[in-house]
C-alpha cells in the first residue's frame, strides 16, 4: 500500500466520521429556529424529548444508515473508480429527502411544526454530502494531478528514420 492509497483511506475515514455530524447540528438548529420563530408552548418533558429525538434520530440513525449503506456504497464505486461529484451527491439528493420524511413522520403526533423541521434538515443532509465530498473525495485522485504545460509542449522524442 503506498502512502497515497493511505492518506486517501485516512481521508474517506475522516469523511465518514465527521460529516454525518452535520445532520444532527441542523436538526437541533431546525428545531431551535422554530421554537424561537413560533414559541410553541412546550412544557419541560417535551423538550428533552425532542433533545432525545435529536439524540436517537439524528446522531443514531443517521451514522447508522452511513455505517449500513453508505460505506458500502463509497466501496462500490471507488472500486470502480467512479467515485465523483455526481456520485455521492446524486445519492446524498435523495437521502435528504428520506431523512426529512422519516423527520416529519416522527413528529407530527407530538409537535406542531413537524413539517417546517422536516423542510429545514433537507439543506443539513444536502451539506453532509457536500462535507463528505471535500473532507473524502475532492482532489484525491491520480487522474487529478495536473501535467506541466512545458511537457505538453514537446513531443516524445520519436526513432530517427531513414527514408530514401
Amino acid at each position: 500500500m503506498s502512502f497515497r492509497q493511505w492518506i486517501q483511506g485516512i481521508r474517506l475515514f475522516g469523511g465518514f466520521l465527521l460529516a454525518p455530524a452535520v445532520v444532527p447540528l441542523t436538526l437541533y438548529g431546525s428545531l431551535q429556529l422554530v421554537t424561537a420563530y413560533f414559541h410553541p408552548s412546550l412544557s419541560g418533558i417535551n423538550a428533552e424529548v425532542l433533545r432525545t429525538f435529536v439524540l436517537t434520530v439524528g446522531v443514531g440513525m443517521v451514522y447508522l444508515c452511513v455505517l449500513c449503506f453508505g460505506l458500502p456504497y463509497v466501496l462500490l464505486v471507488q472500486r470502480a473508480g467512479r467515485l465523483g461529484f455526481r456520485t455521492v451527491m446524486l445519492p446524498t439528493l435523495m437521502l435528504s429527502w428520506v431523512f426529512s420524511m422519516v423527520v416529519y413522520f416522527s413528529l407530527q403526533k407530538d409537535y406542531p411544526f413537524a413539517g417546517t423541521v422536516a423542510a429545514l434538515c433537507v439543506p443539513g443532509g444536502i451539506l453532509a454530502g457536500l462535507c463528505f465530498y471535500v473532507l473524502g473525495v475532492w482532489r484525491s485522485h491520480d487522474n487529478d494531478r495536473q501535467v506541466s504545460p512545458l511537457l505538453e509542449a514537446y513531443p516524445s522524442q520519436q526513432k530517427p528514420t531513414l527514408l530514401v
